[in-house]
């Protein structure tokens, strides 16, 4: 799994979350990063947050999802701040998901096992 975000909390969270069921994860902190991660390491999933610096999540998701060699890969893009006009950017990009951060640990590992066994 791919996590992309800035902020290194927010990232080691996700990755101990992800850790202690199994989850080998890779981090990026930015597009650049995230795109050349995706496309050199085929990530299973990309978690994938929609504040980053200079690009945003829903550009990344984007380029991703019109790239052959990255758009099989599920996004789940997550948010601090949900808004109805970032849900329909989130469409837009191609999302798989657009979930809050504030979701708990339980239900987002739900929604990642219901990804990836589709």
């Amino acid at each position: 799994m791919l996590v992309v975000d800035d902020d290194w909390l927010n990232q080691d969270l996700l990755e101990g979350i992800l850790s202690t069921v199994g989850y080998p994860t890779l981090q990026a902190q930015n597009a650049e990063k995230a795109i050349m991660l995706a496309q050199n390491e085929h990530p299973d999933l990309i978690i994938l947050d929609v504040r980053l610096p200079k690009v945003n999540g829903f550009e990344i998701c984007t380029q991703l999802k019109s790239n052959p060699k990255t758009a099989h890969i599920p996004i789940i893009m997550i948010t601090g701040h949900k808004t109805d006009e970032d849900e329909i950017k989130a469409q837009d990009a191609r999302a798989d998901l657009f979930i809050e951060r504030t979701v708990n640990t339980d239900k987002l590992l739900d929604y990642i096992h219901n990804i990836l066994n589709q």
